[in-house]
């Protein structure tokens, strides 16, 4: 077994890792038994530098900063010829805040065990100037200087696993991991009245505990897997506490809660026969929240609810069955059936003392949101002459919510969607083969209540149906093909066009629809490999995706657009037996525009298009020195910019900036060059 390791980056929000190519095995055909048992171990070490600071190429990786990086890997493994036992002590990314380290000790079939720990860090790729002090902790005072400062946040997370099998049949597996989350990410903190945003970033001392407990049972027709799985979610900083502005009438403010859940479940499968197997899941899981309340509710409009803690409680109960069967040669069926409970149980209080202006819709008390949920699908395919298949599926899918008196946005208890597919694929020739699908689905339900205010009872203003309950029609279409036209060339192409019409809230005292009209989604994508010989590759590939989204409100129609398109090309080349180059080069393009038509007489000022492209070339080559060792060199260059206005036309102290002076702006354009020299040593 050959194994070598690589540095990965994750470089930006559109993913391109750094390529790795492996080492070649040099054996004969009567030692390849002899390679894939024996271990195979590598380290790799270098440096790397980063030519200037970064938001977005170091955002997770930690290479956010101009200077050198230590870069270290490695893979080792033993193996006990006698007892068939493995160690592995794996690294990546040593050097780097994104470090990674597993060991793995097991003896396959009958016990294993595994110790990991992992560093995930982000940081934020905004400048924020700012006269706030103490960020990071749960107390914020105003300071007398305006400075740069630098928000991220640190996952440390460690594992533990352990997997035993008992006899031939049964089996049994615990994995624990403990994640510790340290940092501080942006916040703003507003008041009613038009009072601003103050900046008070929130603080984050978090640690996350997961447990997996499985006990599984495998036979020749059956299958059984029972388990529990549990959560728990802990916060060092309960309340977020500022001393500015008139947003301090709300200090302190609470954080994110503890919480706790515990799901029991049971799945498994049993094949009847040859052609024909049943699969279920049954599950039950108890989420928690009963973390004590920061204070006495002795701020402003807040009432006394009688309660110390909410009370937070959701059970939720899933049942789920499937088969798979061939009755004929020719014929295949599948059918699934899901069935879904979720039951709010969380007691119902007096949060917000009860409005006494006209208008209103809301009342001050919590909205515990309990839905059931059914879903089926049943899917039949059959071969027919000449290479044909075709395929017909019918999907249902049905939901129930609860609701209460006073609503602040449109509301019904039910929708449901029917969906009809029908599909043809073939095999043209061994050179050629596609696929072709529509599916027509439509959504509907019971009647939109009337949004009722308190004072006096009459109908509300918030009527806009919202995106998930609207009456819907959806068209969509898939075709893909796959072409090899001679044997060195391969081509994919795939269509995938969906168009929504929406009816918006169907009250009659509505006088026009209101809330999504129409939405189109569509994906074009060709992907193309050329093998020149056994020792030169290349791949280019192109894609376009647009989405656009219409929503009319009582004073203008709107429309939502996004219009990307990304290529690249690459190749792999081994010029000499002791050489290997590679290069990758992809750019990408993203437009996103608002457009908004007045109903009224009033003109409305649109928002300013954004444009936001990133352009990225990745450049390697490794070279042999001997039978063990040689040199890996990569190169990176990464461009990244945008004008998002969220964030390009803040001004200190005006439009779209904090009161107290802060400031959260995009640097843009943002080029960074990277180089990295690692050497490396395989035995």
């Amino acid at each position: 077994m050959n194994t070598n390791t690589s540095l990965r980056f994750q470089l930006a929000p559109i993913a391109v890792a750094v390529m790795a190519v492996a080492g070649s095995v040099h054996a004969a055909e009567g030692d390849q038994l002899e390679a894939m048992i024996t271990p195979d171990s590598s380290v790799e070490v270098g440096g790397g530098y980063v030519d200037s600071d970064n938001g977005y190429f170091g955002e997770y990786n930690g290479l956010n900063e101009k200077g050198w990086y230590f870069l270290l890997d490695g893979d080792v493994k033993t193996r006990d010829d006698l007892t068939g036992t493995w160690m592995r002590l794996r690294g990546r990314n040593l050097g780097l805040d994104s470090r990674e380290l597993r060991w793995d000790h097991n003896r396959q079939g009958n016990w294993g065990y595994y110790l990991e720990y992992n560093e995930i860090p982000r940081f934020e790729p905004l400048d924020v100037t700012t006269p706030v002090v103490g960020i990071g902790g749960p107390n914020l005072t105003l300071g007398s200087v305006t400075v740069p400062v630098d928000l991220e946040t640190k996952r440390k997370r460690f594992g533990v696993g352990f997997d035993k099998m008992f006899a031939s049949k049964w089996g049994f597996k615990l994995d624990f991991r403990n994640e510790k989350k340290d940092g501080e990410r942006l916040f703003g903190a507003g008041s009613f009245g038009g009072g601003g945003l103050n900046f008070t970033p929130e603080p984050i001392d978090s640690t996350i505990r997961l447990l997996d407990a499985i006990v599984r049972y495998t036979d020749k027709k059956f299958q059984l897997v029972g388990g529990y799985y549990g959560t728990q979610y802990r916060n060092d900083f309960k309340a977020l506490n500022w001393t500015w502005g008139q947003s301090a009438a709300f200090s302190p403010l609470a954080l994110p809660p503890d919480n706790q859940s515990h799901q029991l479940y049971v799945t498994g499968g049993y094949s009847f026969n040859p052609t024909t197997r049943g699969t279920f899941k049954v599950a039950y899981t108890k989420a928690t929240q009963d973390d004590t309340f920061i204070n006495s509710f002795s701020g402003p409009g807040l009432s006394l609810p009688g309660r110390a803690d909410l009370g937070g409680e959701i059970e939720t109960t899933l049942l789920q069955a499937g088969i798979s069967a061939r009755p004929m040669p020719k014929l295949s069926i599948t059918g699934n059936v899901r069935y879904e409970d979720r039951d709010d149980k969380t007691p119902i209080a007096q949060y917000i003392l009860p409005p006494t202006t006209a208008g209103n819709t809301w009342y001050g008390q919590n909205k515990p949101l309990s839905f059931k949920n059914t879903y089926g699908k049943l899917e039949a395919s059959y071969a027919l002459p000449k290479g044909f298949r075709v395929i017909g599926a019918l999907q249902y899918d049905q939901k129930n919510r609860n609701t209460y008196p006073y609503r602040s946005v449109s509301h019904r208890d039910k929708t449901e969607e029917i969906s009809y597919t029908a599909a043809v694929r073939r095999s043209i020739s061994e050179t050629v083969t596609g696929g072709l699908s529509y599916t027509y689905s439509d959504r509907n339900g019971s009647d939109f209540y009337q949004n009722i205010t308190l004072t006096p009872n009459a109908i509300g203003s918030n009527l806009v149906a919202p995106l998930n309950y609207a009456d819907r029609k959806r068209d969509k279409v898939r075709l893909s093909l796959n072409w090899m036209p001679v044997e060195p060339l391969s081509l994919q192409f795939y269509v995938d066009d969906i168009t929504d019409k929406y009816e918006g809230n169907r009250d009659p005292s509505v006088p026009v629809p209101l809330g999504p009209r129409n939405g189109d989604q569509r994906v074009y994508a060709i992907d193309a490999a050329y093998s020149f010989n056994q020792k030169w590759q290349a791949t280019a590939w192109y894609n376009y995706n647009e989405y656009k989204w219409q929503n009319t409100i009582p004073l203008a129609a709107d429309t939502s657009k996004e219009e990307g398109d990304a290529f690249g090309v690459g190749f792999r080349g081994k010029p000499h037996s002791r050489v290997e180059v590679g290069a990758d080069y992809s750019y990408s393009d993203i437009q996103d525009e608002w457009t908004q038509q007045s109903l009224t007489a009033t003109p409305i000022t649109p928002l300013p298009i954004m444009t936001t492209r990133l352009t990225r070339l990745n450049l390697f080559g490794k070279f042999t020195l001997d039978k063990h060792s040689g040199l890996r060199v990569d190169y990176i260059y990464d461009r990244y910019s945008t004008d998002d206005p969220t964030w390009s036309t803040w001004v200190p102290g005006g439009t779209g900036s904090f009161l107290e002076g802060s400031v959260v702006s995009i640097p843009s354009p943002q080029k960074v060059n990277f180089v990295g020299v690692r050497y490396f040593y395989n035995f």
